[in-house]
């Protein structure tokens, strides 16, 4: 048994698609990604894509089935990346990242003692 159903990719592009209702999630979501030609790294980082109904804030799980999730015809759903909190980080990312906290120090303030020895000098040389 089939749903059909409205996809929506990452780029919000609708795609009318036909999809096995009794199928683990898990096992659609390659396909799809071949079918529709999405990026499967990111600067050579793999990317992972979840299933969502349109609009919803969880992702579909992906040992359910279309059918163990209620999609039925006419569903709309998302197919939105996931984000990798563990992805691997290039060398070129480091040193960027590097670069940008060596710069974004915050500037140093004077320090009570410091500000007191200041006006003193100044006491003294306006004598």
């Amino acid at each position: 048994m089939f749903v059909r159903v409205t996809l929506y990719d990452p780029a919000a592009q609708a795609h009318q698609v036909e999809l096995p209702a009794a199928e683990p999630i898990g096992r659609i979501l390659p396909v799809l990604i071949r079918r529709l030609r999405l990026p499967e790294t990111d600067g050579g980082n793999p990317l992972q894509y979840d299933l969502y109904r349109a609009g919803a804030p969880e992702p579909l799980k992906p040992v359910a089935t279309l059918h163990m999730a209620g999609i039925t015809h006419g569903a709309a759903l998302e197919l939105r990346a996931a984000i990798d909190p563990y992805a691997r980080v290039t060398e070129e990312e480091l040193k960027a990242r590097e670069t940008h906290y060596r710069t974004a120090r915050t500037p140093r303030r004077w320090r009570d003692y410091q500000a007191q020895i200041g006006l003193g000098l100044l006491a003294v040389l306006a004598l």
